[in-house]
């Protein structure tokens, strides 16, 4: 009996996590199987606008994680008051990075020429990641929010939102990778892929965004006045004076980027590909 509650707390937190990974996972492999279905180039484009898109978003996205361990510090101490500072800093540092995010992904042309690929398969996934540019700061607000729900133990709050992203990516995808005639709205391919995930990354940012104005007065994990997100008139200053988030986050992308190297091979693979089927190996 002793050893079977701490095993369920686990799964209470463990579960609602695993579904809302495998949500988040299941886009990816909806967009593959769509994307398949038009032709091999709106595939390859996805592929490779995919692989360059993962290393710049997982490179921003490791910055966030440092806001799990702090938080959970904060419950664990008590220190409420102090859990409202940490959340609003990892905001300020998701809109900071995303802007860098969305200007290193705009530049479409260069990522295409770099990949070497054909010019048919670099349309595309130039077309990709202007899309993917667009969603990158909406991406991490939820990514931030995920953070500190994880943390404050409130993990399906997170799941249900991604989830309900996950239900409408079939349709919307349909719509925008297919083309809608009747409402003029003409296929976009792979791109449409990434115009979906741009627009419900958008939505579920403001989805989590109300949620979490709405838990200041819900819960008591949430209820202090420093979790206040619109109305602090020193929103920045606070942030930038504690500087543990940003010093715990900026040691994590060299973390993440070294297990997701294999994005760099498909991207190497590519080019090399290109070349020459002679060339088409990776040297020893």
């Amino acid at each position: 009996m002793q050893t079977s509650a701490p095993l369920k707390q686990l799964l209470k937190l463990a579960g609602p996590v695993l579904v809302s990974q495998l949500a988040v996972m299941a886009n990816g492999v909806i967009d593959t199987v769509m994307a398949g279905q038009l032709s091999s180039t709106e595939l390859a484009g996805l592929g490779l606008g995919t692989s360059i898109y993962i290393i710049a978003y997982v490179s921003l996205l490791s910055v966030l994680l440092g806001l799990s361990p702090i938080v959970a510090q904060h419950v664990g101490a008590g220190r409420i008051d102090a859990i409202g500072l940490a959340f609003r800093q990892s905001l300020l540092l998701a809109l900071i990075l995303g802007v860098i995010g969305t200007l290193v992904l705009s530049q479409t042309r260069f990522w295409s020429q770099l990949s070497g690929a054909p010019l048919d398969v670099a349309q595309k996934v130039e077309a990709y990641l202007f899309w993917c540019a667009l969603g990158v700061i909406p991406a991490l607000i939820v990514r931030a929010f995920s953070a500190l729900c994880t943390a404050v133990s409130r993990p399906r709050l997170v799941m249900w939102v991604n989830l309900a992203s996950l239900c409408f990516k079939v349709p919307l995808n349909a719509v925008l990778m297919y083309g809608w005639g009747d409402f003029g709205i003409d296929a976009m391919g792979a791109a449409g892929a990434a115009c979906s995930s741009c627009i419900l990354a958008l939505a579920s940012a403001i989805a989590v965004l109300g949620l979490a104005t709405i838990l200041r007065t819900a819960s008591p994990r949430f209820a202090h006045r420093r979790h206040c997100l619109y109305r602090c008139e020193r929103f920045c200053i606070d942030c930038l004076a504690d500087r543990t988030l940003w010093r715990c986050g900026l040691c994590q992308p060299a973390n993440r980027i070294k297990p997701d190297r294999r994005r760099l091979y498909v991207f190497a693979l590519a080019r090399k590909c290109h070349d020459g089927p002679h060339r088409a190996t990776f040297g020893r």
